[in-house]
């Protein structure tokens, strides 16, 4: 696991995807069971105007 962790950080880093099932985040979406793009996670739904 050790000699695993320099990958881990350059995939943590570089995220751009997040798994729905596990929570787990990675630059490459075949890492992941459930891959979800964080990009539109992050998008802030329009407010209807009053």
């Amino acid at each position: 696991m050790e000699e695993s962790l320099p990958l881990l950080a350059i995939q943590i880093n570089e995220a751009k995807y997040v798994c729905k099932k596990c929570g787990r985040a990675a630059a490459d979406k075949r890492l992941l069971c459930k891959p979800t793009k964080l990009a539109s996670l992050l998008e802030i739904p329009a407010s209807p105007e009053n």
